[in-house]
């Protein structure tokens, strides 16, 4: 398991909000401010993102274990969670998993459902595109982020997108390896993250959920 890193943000009860993929806790801080007056807000990293550990292996289950390991070690019996995209199937499958450490849960543009390489999916296509963007990247020779946004635009079109990732790269060493994502891996990685087996999950203990979706994310 990963030691996950993680920013703190006020007092009352508890709140743990997860990113999506190539994101980290920095994306949720403005939300983190709105919120600290009522709850304490736990924005964390999930491994291979941000500050905390990159592993070679990354899929739901690990990632669950992650965030078990988290709440133990915070002494967070039970939280409202919070999940984007991928950081929301990290949130459904913990609830089901753990219904009883989870108060309530709130996921952000993402569904309970799985995606297959082999399928077609357009949501699949765009983050091989994003992948194969990033490794292609001539990292050795990058000076500034600006360099690294302009030739990221002949694999992706959104500069919501594009900037997202941008920043996901280390200003000081422009490694995408030390930086906040890791794509030595990508195959394996992104395999890990398409399927989320909530059908095989027994325990269906009810917990209030709120799912909402957004135009763009």
């Amino acid at each position: 398991m990963a030691k996950l890193s993680f920013k703190h943000f006020g007092e009352g009860p508890s709140l743990i909000i997860l990113h999506g993929l190539y994101g980290s806790s920095d994306n949720w801080v403005s939300i983190a401010r709105e919120l600290m007056s009522n709850f304490s807000v736990f924005l964390v990293d999930l491994r291979n993102h941000g500050a905390s550990p990159h592993l070679p292996e990354h899929n739901y289950q690990v990632m669950v274990d992650d965030l078990l390991e988290f709440m133990n070690d915070k002494q967070l019996y039970s939280s409202i969670i919070i999940g984007h995209s991928m950081g929301g199937k990290v949130a459904m499958w913990f609830t089901s998993l753990f219904p009883e450490r989870v108060k309530k849960l709130i996921v952000v543009d993402i569904s309970p459902r799985s995606y297959s390489i082999e399928s077609g999916d357009i949501q699949v296509k765009e983050h091989q595109q994003i992948l194969k963007g990033l490794l292609s990247i001539p990292l050795q020779t990058i000076e500034n982020r600006q360099q690294v946004e302009n030739l990221f635009t002949e694999y992706v079109s959104s500069e919501r997108v594009k900037k997202l990732i941008v920043v996901d790269i280390s200003p000081r060493s422009y490694s995408i390896e030390s930086g906040d994502i890791q794509v030595k891996e990508h195959q394996q990685i992104l395999k890990g993250l398409l399927s989320i087996p909530l059908q095989t999950i027994e325990n269906r203990q009810q917990v209030e959920n709120l799912f909402t979706k957004y135009v763009s994310s």
